[in-house]
């Protein structure tokens, strides 16, 4: 299992979390943790932008998630060869760290 983290405290746009992990792989986020001092919107997103995953976040808050020890759970997952990327709707002091395994769904020839 791999960890990604983030500090901020300006709003941000598709900044990246964990790199593509290249054709044939998948990121599969397991747990994430995501804590702000401003009430704001936190989405996480693949590459693409396409919304995997939103939170709202009251000032001095934040948000957990995880799912159980099955190496087969997960809270969701980037489409094949996508970063996974997260956005927040307002200035202010961000943290946000994801637990993730890159599943390979293809085996190159």
């Amino acid at each position: 299992m791999a960890s990604a983290n983030d500090v901020q405290s300006t709003a941000q746009t598709d900044t990246s979390l964990v790199a593509a992990p290249g054709a044939g792989s998948q990121i599969a986020v397991t747990s994430l943790y995501i804590s702000t001092d401003t009430q704001q919107t936190v989405s996480l997103e693949t590459g693409n932008s396409t919304l995997r995953w939103r939170q709202y976040c009251s000032a001095n808050g934040g948000s957990v998630a995880n799912v159980g020890d099955s190496v087969k759970d997960e809270l969701f997952r980037c489409a094949d060869n996508e970063a996974l990327t997260y956005t927040s709707s307002a200035a202010g002091n961000i943290f946000v760290s994801v637990q993730y395994r890159v599943v390979v769904v293809t085996v190159p020839e």
